[in-house]
């Protein structure tokens, strides 16, 4: 039976990132994945939209969590050598219920100190993304929100963690887990291993609807604009 400090079941970004971070300190760190590589599940397909706080619910941890990682973005970029631009969100809205909601966003962002969210009028928001319907009738920007390639960052995580020591072990599906008196003893498909701490990465988070626009050139994401819009589904809602 093999003997290790932590396992992180999953090697998706959350798993590789999870990696990365505990091998700054000294422990021996293996990771278990079920596929037959990295970064396989929702990792590589998703929007790849870096939110600020505002695009969660204000007080709350997950606007929290935003707000630090928004800030601290544009460096761990630069460490693992991953592109990213911050494009900018447009929020925009088609009658007055939607109106009221943008205008209750924008008020709180500039409440928790963002001056740079802004109102926009309809005109302004077209001349920021031309392919709008003419029939917005209000629009809030926030220029922070960045575009990521989600796929990339993930292998540059799983890269930068097996650099420094982190073992993954691929097609290695958990089949069960069980505390000990002073650990864990994780069952993969053909061997034992006991561990300290057993971390559990989710394969999947809620995440917000969003259209977004992207073109991938050499690698590299670059986008214009990423929007949220509300479509009436009656007048003013």
């Amino acid at each position: 039976m093999k003997t290790t400090d932590v396992i992180v079941v999953g090697a998706g970004i959350l798993g590789c990132f999870s990696a990365r971070a505990l091998k700054k300190y000294n422990l021996s760190v293996d990771i278990l994945e079920e596929n037959e590589d990295v970064c396989e599940g929702i990792t590589r397909a998703n929007t790849g939209i870096i939110y600020t706080r505002n695009a969660a619910v204000s007080g709350t941890l997950k606007s929290s969590m935003s707000d630090r990682a928004s800030r601290t973005f544009d460096q761990l970029c630069r460490q693992l050598d991953v592109p990213f631009r911050r494009c900018g969100y447009l929020y925009i809205s088609f009658g007055p219920n939607g109106d009221t909601f943008l205008r209750e966003k924008y008020e709180t962002a500039r409440a928790e100190g963002d001056l740079s969210f802004r109102n926009l009028s309809p005109a302004e928001a077209l001349d920021l993304e031309p392919h709008l319907s003419r029939s917005i009738t209000k629009a809030v920007y926030d220029p922070n929100v960045g575009t990521i390639d989600p796929w990339a960052l993930g292998i540059a995580a799983y890269e930068n963690a097996r650099l420094n020591g982190a073992r993954f072990h691929l097609n290695e599906k958990v089949l069960r887990i069980k505390k000990t008196g002073d650990g864990f003893i994780v069952k993969p498909r053909a061997r034992l291993i006991s561990a300290v701490l057993s971390l559990t990465v989710p394969v999947s988070m809620p995440m917000q609807c969003a259209r977004w626009f992207c073109l991938r050139i050499s690698g590299s994401a670059r986008a214009r604009l990423t929007i949220t819009y509300w479509i009436p589904k009656s007048p003013g809602l």
